[in-house]
């Protein structure tokens, strides 16, 4: 999945593009309502789906996972995530994992935030010099070099 941007004058429009391996088809993916105002979007995987996080530029940012495919209402918030500070240049990123009890691992600039959806709060765990992005890497068997005859 893809998560593109088209100018139309003075505003953007996101599209999540999808491609289905299997069937050889593509599509677009149908996302929730955000709310209106200055926005960037970052698209990610938590929770075994699809994530998007929206930056409300400087004011907040709201995690959305989908539970179903093709169905613009099976979108849900799962965190509305204050900036309690003025962010300058940073956002947060899309969410790296979400644990059992409901915290929420972000990078913030070069910081990993820790948010408790329960009670609303988010602390600091790790502050690095120079850290640029951070990854979730996920193992599989199938290694993305082979050799394409392997696969048939």
């Amino acid at each position: 999945m893809e998560l593109t941007s088209r100018d139309f004058g003075s505003s953007y429009s996101w599209t999540i593009v999808s491609l289905d391996l299997a069937k050889e088809t593509y599509g677009e993916v149908l996302q929730p309502v955000y709310d209106e105002g200055d926005k960037d979007l970052a698209l990610g995987s938590l929770v075994d789906g699809l994530c998007v996080l929206c930056n409300y530029r400087g004011n907040r940012a709201d995690v959305w996972v989908i539970k179903v495919y093709g169905v613009k209402d099976s979108w849900t918030r799962l965190a509305s995530i204050p900036y309690v500070t003025d962010p300058g240049r940073d956002q947060f990123s899309v969410p790296l994992c979400i644990s059992n009890d409901g915290k929420v691992l972000l990078q913030f600039g070069s910081k990993l935030v820790l948010y408790d959806i329960k009670n609303g709060s988010s602390s600091e765990i790790q502050n690095f010099d120079e850290c640029l992005k951070a990854y979730t890497i996920v193992e599989s068997m199938v290694s993305p070099d082979a050799p394409i005859r392997h696969w048939i």
